[in-house]
């Protein structure tokens, strides 16, 4: 469920709890502020983008919600033991733009060290939690034989803004080459 105020992650609480409904809070701006009971219920949170929060939906920019964000958000909620994944979210500019795709996702990892994430926490927020929180960790999130596995291999750190992809594999195949785009760092 989309929540972002601590009176509607408190009620999205509150109806999962009555209805005996699994919840995973999403966006989740405002939910540093109940990490302790969200740790507590083991209540994952798939957080928004920390680049452009306001900008990834079609909803309008709202005040309150702007006066509870705190890039720490990632950090604080590890740290106090409840699983996160990143998002990039579906669309980078609001509705007046196509969706985006997930390229940007390691930024918003990185960005989240910035603000106190560990790398290794940062890294499992867009592999291995992502796929525990959706349900799907038997088949992806990390490269053990069995599992579907699309690889990507970097020239550097995966959260460093110069790394450069060199290859992509999907399924096993390669499809995609830093040197057949010629592109120069």
């Amino acid at each position: 469920m989309q929540a972002d105020l601590v009176d509607d992650i408190r009620t999205a609480i509150n109806i999962a709890e009555e209805f005996g409904i699994e919840l995973i809070l999403d966006s989740g701006v405002a939910a540093y502020k109940l990490k302790d009971q969200l740790a507590a219920k083991k209540i994952p949170v798939v957080l928004g983008p920390t680049s452009h929060p306001f900008v990834s939906g079609g909803e309008g920019f709202d005040l309150d919600v702007y006066r509870m964000m705190d890039e720490r958000n990632a950090a604080l909620l590890t740290e106090a033991g409840v699983k996160i994944a990143i998002a990039s979210f579906a669309r980078g500019l609001g509705n007046l733009t196509p969706p985006i795709t997930g390229k940007w996702l390691l930024v918003e990892a990185a960005l989240a060290t910035a603000y106190g994430l560990p790398d290794e926490e940062a890294l499992r927020a867009v592999t291995i939690n992502a796929a525990r929180i959706l349900g799907v960790a038997d088949r992806v999130g990390s490269l053990e034989p069995g599992k579907d596995a699309d690889v990507i291999v970097l020239d550097g750190p995966p959260l460093s803004i110069k790394t450069w992809v060199e290859r992509v594999y999907v399924n096993g195949e390669l499809v995609y080459t830093r040197e057949a785009t010629k592109q120069t760092p």
